[in-house]
């Protein structure tokens, strides 16, 4: 039935997997279900990209899964070994992305050890920074903890720069390499990482506004600023941006040392703290929310801070970062806040 072709990815695996579960449970049925499943497989291999060297499905949990089904539907096949590398390939440091999709894949990693086996490496790697030797590293194998190397400025180049590991020795080798860079300014910069994910911060100043309706209100003002007097009330106003949809939020926005966040900035009736953001948490120093999902678009929260003692204060950069992607990142720069008598 060709029909099963308009199911996506994920439907496929999991009905090709609850098949093969069927048939294990009900031996009466097992050969319908052996025919099901092998047609939900086969529409799943479809929908995958397979090359000579490595599959994917797009997503680590699906190649996973599909790792998974593989070593059950073709063990004979070197569909797994394809689907392993894939997965090794897209690895950081810190897994797969979220815990979630790093416990699939480690699951998945160990279901293929298990069934296919797997003879660690062992041997030295050599690594190289344009050309020249920086460090060695042994692989013994139980080579489990990160091996640092540090690269002194001086070794670096004005534009391109190149980073060469080789190994010497038997069996398989599994890595993944994280550059990391330290880059010394005296004021901070915005960052934008990727550069669809942005944060700005603003203080308005609250102000009496004539609505339509020729009525007063407290509103914040349109255009922001950095001088107040000392009990002056304003709004903190936070946009984040995104250009794809993204979970598990977090934000942190650290106050000006000579303000303090209050419980709200209007005495009208009616206000609450019913927000479109799943939690906040205020402190002496900061403020912090969180998002459980964050679709594409521009999103503002705002807040209440006074003013309170007189002078110059800096407040640092607010950030927003998914939780579990640890090289996405949004910050602004400082903001000052300078009160007067």
């Amino acid at each position: 039935d060709r029909s099963i072709d308009k199911l996506d990815s994920e439907d496929l695996a999991y009905l090709a997997m609850g098949y093969a579960s069927l048939k294990q449970t009900d031996p009466a049925n097992a050969a319908t279900y052996a025919s099901k499943g092998e047609s939900a497989w086969q529409a799943l291999k479809r929908k995958g990209t397979i090359t000579a060297q490595s599959a994917s499905f797009g997503d680590a949990i699906l190649d996973a899964l599909v790792l998974e089904l593989s070593l059950g539907y073709e063990p004979d096949s070197d569909l797994s070994r394809k689907l392993m590398t894939q997965l090794m390939a897209t690895r950081t440091p810190q897994g797969w992305g979220d815990t979630w999709r790093t416990s699939q894949a480690l699951k998945a990693a160990v279901i293929y050890v298990q069934t296919k086996g797997f003879t660690p490496a062992q041997g030295i790697a050599t690594i190289a920074v344009n050309k020249e030797v920086i460090g060695e590293a042994t692989w013994d194998g139980n080579s489990d903890r990160p091996k640092e190397f540090e690269v002194p400025f001086a070794k670096l180049r004005s534009g391109s720069n190149s980073v060469e590991i080789s190994f010497s020795g038997s069996g398989q080798v599994q890595y993944a390499v994280e550059l990391e860079q330290g880059v010394y300014r005296q004021t901070s910069q915005p960052q934008s990482n990727p550069p669809g994910f942005r944060i700005r911060r603003e203080y308005l100043p609250m102000q009496a506004t004539r609505l339509e309706d020729g009525s007063m209100r407290l509103l914040p003002a349109k255009k922001s600023t950095e001088q107040f007097e000392s009990g002056d009330i304003f709004r903190c106003r936070l946009t984040i941006t995104a250009e794809t949809a993204l979970q598990y939020i977090a934000i942190e926005d650290p106050i000006p040392s000579n303000c303090r966040i209050v419980a709200a900035d209007s005495p009208e009736r009616g206000y609450d703290w019913d927000n479109w953001w799943s939690n906040s948490t205020f402190g002496d120093d900061r403020a912090a929310f969180f998002i459980w999902s964050l679709e594409p678009g521009e999103h503002v929260i705002e807040y209440a801070i006074r003013a309170e003692a007189t002078g110059v204060a800096n407040a640092l950069p607010a950030q927003a970062y998914p939780m579990y992607l640890r090289d996405v990142l949004a910050s602004t720069g400082q903001n000052q806040a300078q009160v007067r008598p």
